[in-house]
């Protein structure tokens, strides 16, 4: 059992080790986004059961990197605050979801 399965996180043992990662390298941006890649790649290779290079997985791993662009481009100052944007986005953006999957299904 994994420290992660066991603690019942998100992610399982990824989620705990790229916590780590984030933390170990987070006075360089180009070394946590290189041991982040470098740990996608592995989770890849370890969900799909195998251990040669895959184009696919180089691919999955690319797309993991855009939210990590996102988070390596933040300065460490608040931002502007859209407070009550927030509140609403996530259920109104859900229901419109809902309401498209009713419609076309």
């Amino acid at each position: 059992m994994s420290f992660g399965r066991f603690l019942k996180v998100d992610y399982k043992a990824f989620g705990v080790l790229t916590i780590f990662v984030f933390y170990l390298f987070r006075d360089s941006k180009f070394n946590k986004s290189l041991a982040f890649l470098l740990l996608t790649y592995i989770h890849y290779l370890v969900r799909y059961k195998t251990f040669y290079f895959n184009i696919e997985i180089w691919k999955s791993c690319i797309f993991t990197m855009f939210p990590f662009i996102l988070i390596c481009l933040y300065n460490g100052k608040l931002g502007r605050k859209f407070q009550k944007f927030y509140y609403w986005f996530y259920p109104v953006h859900l229901l419109v979801f809902y309401l498209i999957g009713n419609f076309i299904i």
